[in-house]
């Protein structure tokens, strides 16, 4: 590498100026059989150091349909995007695995077992129960038609605060946009940023609408 990236040339064939090399490897600890780069090929390039944080990957999933639980989960549980891999051959989470769970949900894939084998047995459990308070929440459309009444879980039930405010941020639109911000209201104020931020990743056109920008 040091021939082509830094004589940018190769077999004396000269290397066009508008090319620009980027090189990505894993880190030692990721045990991906890397064995490391030679010191003066570091010594000449700007190295960083990528990491996955979960609002660049919550804005990853929605934007690809990513099931919309499964983004209220990893708020919920942002520790599994940075699960260190196992000792043992076996899975984990890590946002690929995540990402390919939410293709298997999408795909109508329920079995806890493919779901294990995916990111495995911790994230699937704790997922499956979410997805099962996911499943008994109340109706977003109930809540919109009466947001100054509708109930609001308590604080002790964490769970169904992340759930809920994932599903309203799936289902509201421009028409009842003011409808989640009065209901919005009643809920804890980092639920309402979470709420509103997944609302706009969701749908952008409500950047527009006065009862979120009033609110903002």
């Amino acid at each position: 590498w040091m021939q082509p990236v830094l004589a940018r040339e190769v077999e004396g064939h000269k290397i066009n100026s508008n090319v620009t090399f980027v090189v990505a490897s894993n880190r030692r600890q990721d045990r991906a059989g890397v064995t490391g780069i030679i010191t003066p090929f570091v010594n000449r390039c700007v190295t960083l150091e990528i990491e996955v944080d979960v609002e660049s990957h919550v804005r990853w999933m929605l934007a690809h349909e990513m099931p919309p639980e499964l983004a209220a989960f990893e708020r919920f549980k942002p520790e599994y995007i940075v699960s260190e891999p196992p000792r043992e051959i076996a899975p984990w989470p890590t946002p690929r695995s995540i990402a390919l769970l939410g293709r298997l949900v999408k795909a109508g894939i329920e079995s806890y077992d493919v779901w294990a084998g995916t990111v495995g047995e911790s994230m699937a459990t704790a997922f499956k129960a979410f997805r099962d308070v996911w499943h008994d929440l109340p109706a977003a459309a109930d809540i919109f038609r009466e947001p100054e009444t509708a109930n609001v879980p308590p604080r002790s039930r964490p769970d169904v605060l992340y759930a809920l405010m994932g599903s309203l941020a799936y289902h509201v639109e421009p028409k009842t946009a003011k409808a989640l911000i009065v209901y919005l209201e009643r809920v804890p104020p980092e639920m309402q940023v979470y709420c509103v931020k997944d609302a706009l990743l969701n749908k952008p056109a409500l950047y527009n609408y006065p009862a979120l920008i009033e609110w903002a």
